[in-house]
């Protein structure tokens, strides 16, 4: 049976970690800027950007991980989600231990600021923010593996809120300790302490939720191997997200230079800004998605299907017909009207965004059912001939108007295959999806009129 109320209080929570993330990032820059100058926050950005490397260490594990042990936990194979729980924690405290020592060895050998060409932060000061960041990530590595806890037990938006309240913190002193002109190291001190408490408060809390034991009597070999390859495969997707990202960007300034970069990429974050809403309808359903497979309730998961995708699919055609009004208005007030509004690339964007929508929200079912190896594959694949693609129209036009029309080869293929997988998973009919996704609003519109 479908849970509408946790689906409900998991957009909340995710909604809400938009909008921290996006009021942080809104009010840091300024204050950065104004207090540490373009050098100092330069040498910050570059100290952070290394560090986020390490988050990729757990090889996608901790996802994995969680999909599974919300299944066994559904099946009451208390067991088996405490083998999960305890291997993937030996992992991360391995890989810890490797890593740091690692980095303490580097650091011995060489200076990491004449390496990054630091520019206002000596060796000591930065070697100490990686090392302080790098127990940061990992710490929230641990974090995360809690959180397949909540998932389990139906608490998955308390989680979220922990996660929350940690994110709110880590700004806040962040922010505090910039304005009152601390020392970096004091700074960084200071920054990392939340996110250890968060964890601690979750290894506390969730003791009521679950008889979690950590033992190394539940490590089971053969049981990690079996989830080593899902894990691995959602690896795949940063690296497309990046040929995506990156590689397109990396492309237009070799073609065509450094103002066609901006336009082509401030044109874009403006379009990807409205793919915010798709990820938080994502997120909110994984986790009902994956209890669902766990009781084989295919009737609950073609109906929370059918629903993510109808109202991501009219969302789109709905913001994008908003964007298509007001886009110049701001995109043009946005860069306080230093670029030129390019109205052609701005509706190519606008088809593709559509187009990214159906396969994008159908996924959800793959990813949360630990079902994507295949798609992750194809994603990968498709977002190389996507760049390739690229190559030939912009060296066949001489501009970037049509570029974005390169990703339709990863829309296209995407929908067959993702739908074809994920309707198989649901149990649903090609014909009835389609009949009953569309209909949804007409729906909706007469429930409002009965009530």
């Amino acid at each position: 049976m479908i849970s509408s109320k946790s689906i409900k209080n998991n957009f909340r929570a995710n909604g809400l970690t938009v909008i921290i993330n996006t009021a942080f990032q809104l009010i840091s820059v300024p204050i950065f800027l104004s207090y540490w100058g373009i050098d100092l926050y330069s040498d910050w950005i570059v100290l952070l950007s290394l560090t986020s490397y390490f988050a990729m260490s757990d090889i996608g594990l901790n996802t994995v991980t969680t999909n599974e042990f919300c299944i066994s936990y559904t099946q009451n194979k208390f067991k088996k989600c405490n083998t999960l729980f305890n291997n993937n924690l030996f992992f991360i405290l391995i890989v810890f231990t490797v890593l740091f020592t690692v980095i303490v060895f580097f650091f011995s050998f060489v200076n990491l600021s004449t390496i990054f060409k630091l520019e206002s932060i000596n060796e000591t000061t930065s070697e100490t923010i990686v090392v302080c960041l790098a127990i940061q990530v990992f710490a929230g590595m641990v974090s995360g593996l809690f959180d397949a806890i909540y998932r389990a037990t139906n608490r998955n938006s308390l989680g979220i809120m922990v996660n929350n309240y940690v994110r709110i913190f880590e700004n806040v002193l962040l922010i505090v300790g910039v304005l009152f002109n601390f020392n970096l190291i004091t700074i960084i001190l200071i920054y990392i302490i939340p996110r250890p408490v968060g964890l601690i408060f979750k290894v506390i809390k969730t003791q009521y939720y679950f008889p979690l034991s950590i033992n190394l009597k539940y490590f089971d070999l053969k049981e990690f191997k079996s989830i080593v390859l899902p894990a691995f495969s959602f690896l795949l997707f940063p690296v497309g997200n990046s040929i995506v990202l990156q590689g397109f960007t990396l492309l237009v300034n070799f073609t065509l230079g450094s103002v066609a970069v901006v336009m082509y990429n401030t044109t874009r974050t403006l379009i990807n800004f409205v793919k915010v809403g798709f990820g938080l309808i994502n997120n909110s359903v994984w986790p009902e998605l994956s209890l669902a497979y766990g009781r084989k309730d295919y009737a609950s998961m073609k109906n929370i299907h059918r629903y993510s995708v109808s109202i991501s699919f009219y969302f789109s055609l709905f913001a994008s017909f908003f964007m298509l009004i007001f886009g110049e208005y701001i995109y043009t007030n946005w860069t306080n009207n230093k670029l030129d509004f390019n109205m052609t690339l701005y509706i190519c964007f606008l088809i593709t965004l559509v187009a990214n929508t159906v396969w994008y929200t159908s996924s959800v079912v793959l990813v949360s059912t630990n079902n994507h190896k295949e798609f992750s594959m194809y994603y990968l694949i498709s977002c190389f001939v996507s760049l390739l693609l690229g190559y030939f129209i912009i060296t066949y036009t001489n501009t970037i108007n049509y570029l974005p029309l390169s990703l339709l080869i990863i829309d296209v293929l995407l929908i067959i295959l993702v739908l074809k997988s994920s309707l198989k998973i649901v149990n649903d009919n090609f014909n009835q999806f389609i009949f009953e996704t569309l209909k949804l609003p007409i729906i909706t519109i007469k429930n409002m009129i009965k009530k």
